[in-house]
């Protein structure tokens, strides 16, 4: 993906490079216990996790913050409509 930056999980995200969860979720525009609650297993709405990959610059991606089963209803919604 990026350099030698594969995807991370948010937690991955957030040790690596040393930022606490309040400067994060400040930075993200996001609440503390949104941010919390991810990290302790709590499922992002689909815009959460969007600007968090966009602040992340793609490491923590859509796909590792969204349930298995939520990003397959997404793929199905994508191919109804454009077929």
């Amino acid at each position: 993906m990026k350099g030698d930056e594969s995807t991370l999980t948010l937690k991955e995200y957030l040790h690596k490079h040393g930022i606490p969860i309040t400067p994060f979720a400040v930075r993200c525009g996001l609440s503390f216990h949104k941010v919390y609650n991810i990290l302790r297993g709590g499922t992002p709405t689909l815009k959460t996790s969007v600007i968090i990959e966009r602040y992340t610059k793609g490491v923590v991606t859509c796909e590792k913050l969204l349930p298995e089963k939520l990003l397959r209803e997404i793929e199905e919604e994508k191919n109804d409509h454009y077929s």
